[in-house]
């Protein structure tokens, strides 16, 4: 296709020597140009607007649904433990030995800047909103089309778990921008500047692993990618080296504090949880500091993984024997053993905790999490407040909760610098926010679907034109995989772990339906005895924003300017 017929007929021009201007026909002409441009840009957005129509219903679902939850809730929400070890380390300015410190880098970060603490739960509205723009228009790219990119983006904008989790000073939000700003930077269909977006998604990544560990695992599949597509070790030592001086660095920081050069000091704790509602110490040959780790119960009798972590009555959580630090040690030997002595029922659980967040009904044992801290709250009753209230130290047990505390969510009554804050909740807003709840979520067996439509025809043959749709997918839907596995291996049952699949798993759906729609396109073309058309690849995109021009045909509209091409011929 020649370039003359990419242009609209504004844009065509005459050839030949313009009249020459005078005076009075600049000034006239100087204002027909302000006049036709203002026409032109409005026209322009009507027709941006109509041709992505679908995609800005959802948005503007999404964007007022976090209106309302913002106005609700103020001035945020706090999941009562987690929310005040992220405001004391901002305020302490000190490495926690429970997770990184990258949302509190964050939070210290907003304060500095502002100074307001509601700013927080904004911003991360402001994150989940463009979550969704960056899910739609990197699928766009790739081919999915108008529909099928804002079927994608859709979850991320209109679950009400995300919505409702974007309001609490918690890292959720925060580390599924930085994931989609990595996938995107990753899969983005351009030869332009490949190295850097590589090295820049190596930095991203780098962020959200001291934003959550779980980033480990969104690390090790990106490795894996870029072994498999055979990127050369140019873009991969682009990717791992930001990477490794991230991680390093913080290490080294860790290190002075602590001692010890990591993220946390903490998973021995945590694996030792995960294996006491099960272990069975009978015939283990076991030293007496890991011994305290044996639960005489019977399994059935015995409470979830979370109560051996954080209960005051916890052997994890005793003041005597050794110190906490070497107490750490001691339960990540103990895991370990137990999960060698019982690889499966060690399998099992993990196994069974993973699938379970695919099932229907997101199902809550009596050993699991609740999923209440995740339902809008609809009513909170003040109680006084407590200024001296210390963080959770891991390795004491001289702190109590709050009064009042209901599914351990409340008001954000402190702030930056643990100040005391004014809080509301208006009731009305929230029945509505609850209302919506009750439909407003993305179902387990919804993501198992998008999985299996990513995963089951990427693995098929596929043609040259659709290689990097396919990569695209499998990538997307190992990454929301491997988010879970984590999770799933090392703790108790919990759908805040859920919710980054989101950015990854309806994206991947989407471009598995991209896969499947030009197979069946294509046999239709052969059908019909059109073999040209079904050998033809779709016409490339102009490397520009679809958002900022009008004009882009999306691929169903290639596909059939190459028919028409080849029936002219």
């Amino acid at each position: 296709m020649s370039n003359s017929t990419l242009l609209r007929p504004s844009e065509q021009v005459e050839v030949g020597p313009r009249p020459r201007a005078t005076n009075a026909t600049r000034v006239g002409s100087g204002r027909s140009r302000r006049r036709l441009s203002s026409v032109g840009n409005a026209d322009l957005v009507r027709r941006v607007a109509g041709r992505h129509a679908p995609f800005l219903v959802v948005f503007v679902a999404g964007a007022s649904l976090r209106v309302l939850t913002f106005v609700a809730y103020q001035p945020g929400l706090a999941y009562a433990q987690d929310s005040f070890s992220y405001l004391h380390d901002a305020h302490t300015g000190a490495p926690n030995v429970i997770r990184p410190e990258g949302y509190a880098f964050f939070l210290r970060l907003v304060e500095g800047l502002t100074g307001e603490f509601s700013v927080v739960a904004a911003a991360q509205h402001v994150f989940g909103l463009a979550i969704g723009v960056m899910l739609y228009l990197l699928l766009y790219r790739l081919g999915a089309g108008r529909r099928l990119a804002a079927l994608g983006a859709a979850p991320i904008l209109l679950d009400s778990y995300q919505v409702y989790v974007e309001q609490f000073v918690l890292s959720e939000t925060l580390f599924a921008f930085l994931a989609a700003i990595a996938a995107m930077l990753l899969l983005w269909p351009s030869e332009r500047w490949a190295e850097a977006r590589i090295a820049a998604a190596g930095v991203v990544l780098g962020l959200a692993t001291v934003t959550r560990t779980v980033g480990i695992a969104l690390l090790l599949g990106t490795v894996v990618f870029l072994v498999v597509r055979r990127s050369g070790w140019r873009s991969l030592s682009s990717f791992v080296a930001p990477v490794v001086l991230i991680l390093g660095a913080y290490g080294l920081w860790f290190h002075s504090e602590h001692g010890t050069f990591g993220l946390e000091r903490y998973h021995g704790y945590t694996l030792a949880a995960r294996v006491s509602p099960f272990a069975d110490c009978r015939g283990l040959s076991l030293p007496p500091d890991q011994r305290i780790f044996c639960d005489p119960r019977p399994p059935r009798q015995r409470p979830g993984g979370d109560v051996y972590l954080w209960s005051e009555t916890a052997a994890l959580r005793r003041r005597d024997g050794v110190p906490g630090p070497e107490r750490d040690r001691s339960a990540a030997r103990f895991g370990r053993s137990i999960i060698r002595h019982q690889p499966l029922d060690y399998l099992q659980t993990a196994v069974g905790n993973f699938t379970r967040y695919f099932a229907p009904g997101d199902p809550v044992g009596p050993k699991d999490n609740s999923v209440r801290p995740l339902q809008f709250l609809t009513s909170y009753k003040p109680t006084p407040w407590r200024p001296l209230y210390p963080p959770a130290d891991p390795y004491n047990t001289n702190w109590t909760w709050p009064e009042g505390i209901k599914y351990q969510v409340i008001p954000a009554r402190w702030g930056f610098d643990l100040k005391q804050q004014e809080v509301k909740v208006n009731a009305p807003l929230a029945r509505v926010l609850r209302a919506y709840q009750h439909v407003g979520r993305t179902p387990g067996p919804l993501l198992a679907l998008a999985l299996l439509i990513a995963v089951a025809p990427a693995l098929q043959p596929v043609g040259k034109d659709r290689r990097y749709l396919r990569a695209g997918a499998l990538l997307l839907a190992a990454l929301g995989v491997l988010v879970l596995i984590m999770p799933s291996a090392v703790g108790t049952l919990d759908y805040r772990y859920r919710l980054p699949v989101l950015v990854f798993l309806p994206a991947a759906g989407a471009l598995g339906l991209t896969l499947v729609r030009g197979r069946v396109r294509k046999r239709k073309a052969l059908g019909s005895g059109r073999p040209d058309v079904a050998r033809s690849e779709p016409l490339r995109r102009p490397r520009t924003s679809p958002l900022l021009d009008p004009s882009l045909f999306d691929l169903e509209d290639a596909e059939a300017e190459v028919g028409r091409r080849s029936a002219g011929s």
